[in-house]
């Protein structure tokens, strides 16, 4: 937001590539993207690290033959990487232990066509299968067949990661049901038996209840995540659904590419993003930490960089230059009108907020509400120490910092007493890396039963010096 700030601040105009659309339409199709190339980016280097993390379990395959994207001169001589890759695994098979070998596509986009399009360049040793196929896949685990001389890929959508909140356990559609197959599809009724809508689930999430994790997960050994995720929505995997799996003996999982790199988001074991020069970590599901060790150990190899069109930047440079070509004119022409396509997209322009994106200010507004009341609910419970500008940055508190040598360790355990006692009459000390200690108020500046315990503590502290 601070940059938001500062284009309002400076007048300046700002637009969003992504929200170029025909017509200047919300709902239109989309003219300027480059998604695609992070998707063929992204299954380069997760086929590369699905490579490295089977060596570090003991296991030498083709797919250590695969260089990071950014090694190739174009895309094309990448593809013909990947085919040869798929040429091996054809002739001399996967380890049994490991196969047979299944990548999960999440999603249908422009992200998600790009991450399709790499993966088929292994060739005929790709077998496109449906969600409901997966089970009988992993029936076939650590048996020796055919299976080992093919990787399985699979393409799943919304209607694919959730079920209608009606469906209970034990009913026939439940993924958890005896009476269920415990395929996808069986766990996607919608309620009154209707079809899964799309529609209804992006309005109204909050009915629905997850079971990508118990319906195809357990049979994922690369998850490739390319669809946008945010809070109102449930993941794809939650640490505690992840441990679940790995304590049920399931250890299928072996690593995950998010393309979309979205940290502690749908999948939440990938606690930070990676770099283009490391790509990858190791995260321990029974440990719930990333493992400093390098590639090898217990857990679920992680991938989440953030720029990955820019590892093919021949191709995606000419391919968002060819786009964007067309509007450079009147972005350059002095009073030039905006076309309909940029005029939609313009975020800021003259200071202010454009009307389609007024939403912005009531996002940040609320976000800053939701932050400020988590931030004092945890002073006043006591598990949080602030800075000074961090205690004023709490509507509706006051703070009073004391020096160091005040002595006023039990005071302080009295004034959270007094925080538990009554909410609107809250004191809470933090303790400041200047070696001051801070009195937190929250309650009215005036409100003399605060003032009275405040001068109570200072009392007791044995310092009559105040710094406000």
């Amino acid at each position: 937001m601070a940059l938001l700030d500062e284009l309002l601040d400076k007048g300046c105009r700002l637009i969003d590539y992504e929200c170029v659309r025909e017509g200047g339409g919300g709902s239109t199709a989309r003219l300027i993207a480059f998604g695609g190339f992070a998707g063929k980016a992204g299954i380069i280097n997760g086929l590369r690290g699905l490579g490295l993390r089977l060596l570090g379990q003991g296991y030498s395959t083709p797919f250590l033959a695969i260089g990071p994207a950014y090694s190739y001169q174009d895309y094309n001589q990448a593809k013909q990487a990947i085919a040869e890759v798929g040429r091996q695994i054809a002739t001399g098979g996967l380890p049994a232990a490991v196969s047979p070998l299944v990548a999960t596509i999440c999603g249908t986009g422009n992200v998600s066509k790009g991450a399709i399009d790499a993966l088929g360049s292994l060739g005929d040793v790709v077998r496109w299968v449906t969600p409901a196929e997966l089970p009988g896949l992993t029936s076939l685990l650590a048996t020796e067949g055919e299976h080992q001389r093919h990787v399985y890929a699979c393409v799943v959508g919304t209607e694919h990661l959730v079920a209608h909140g009606d469906v209970h356990e034990g009913s026939p559609h439940s993924p958890h049901s005896p009476h269920s197959p415990h395929s996808p599809h069986a766990a996607l009724a919608h309620h009154n038996g209707k079809p899964f809508d799309r529609s209804h689930y992006y309005a109204n999430p909050h009915e629905y209840m997850p079971t990508f994790h118990a319906t195809i997960a357990p049979h994922t050994s690369l998850l490739v995540p390319t669809m946008y995720w945010d809070r109102r929505f449930p993941r794809l995997l939650t640490l505690e659904q992840l441990a679940e799996l790995r304590a049920s003996g399931n250890s299928r999982l072996l690593a995950v590419a998010d393309l979309t790199c979205d940290v502690g988001g749908a999948v939440e074991s990938l606690v930070r993003s990676s770099t283009i020069d490391a790509p990858y970590y190791v995260y321990d599901v029974e440990a719930r930490a990333e493992r400093t060790d390098g590639l090898d150990g217990n857990g679920v190899l992680m991938m989440g960089v953030d720029i990955l069109p820019s590892e093919l930047p021949k191709e995606a440079s000419q391919h968002f230059g060819d786009l964007l070509f067309p509007f450079v004119a009147p972005l350059t022409t002095r009073g030039a009108p905006l076309p309909a396509e940029l005029a939609g997209a313009t975020i800021v322009d003259a200071g202010r907020l454009q009307p389609a994106f007024q939403y912005i200010q009531a996002m940040r507004e609320a976000y800053e509400r939701s932050q400020e009341a988590a931030l004092a609910e945890e002073v006043a419970q006591g598990g949080k120490h602030l800075t000074p500008q961090q205690l004023l940055a709490l509507e509706g508190s006051t703070v009073l910092s004391l020096p160091h040598g005040c002595r006023a360790a039990t005071p302080f355990t009295r004034a959270a007493t007094l925080c538990t006692r009554d909410a609107t009459r809250c004191t809470k000390a933090a303790t400041l890396a200047n070696h001051h200690q801070v009195l937190s108020l929250h309650g009215h500046l005036f409100d003399s039963g605060v003032i009275n315990a405040a001068l109570d503590l200072i009392e007791q502290a044995g310092d009559s010096h105040l710094e406000t």
